[in-house]
């Protein structure tokens, strides 16, 4: 989707599936009673994809801006 955005936008990159495959598994502990329901806190690997909407602006836009 970035490809469609001019400048391209910088983003966060997560795995879907892993985080998925967590909420799966908690949900069968809890549906077996396994679980203890108290609040904790699961952590996933994210990426910051930087792209061009963080760059400074270009030449042409600086120029037109002043």
């Amino acid at each position: 989707m970035s490809d469609l955005v001019e400048p391209a936008v910088t983003a966060i990159q997560v795995d879907y599936q892993a985080i998925g495959v967590e909420a799966a598994q908690l949900l069968l502990e809890r549906l077996r009673n396994r679980m203890d329901p108290s609040p904790r806190i699961i952590k996933f690997d994210s990426t910051l994809v930087i792209r061009r909407s963080c760059a400074p602006p270009s030449a042409s836009l600086r120029a037109r801006v002043t």
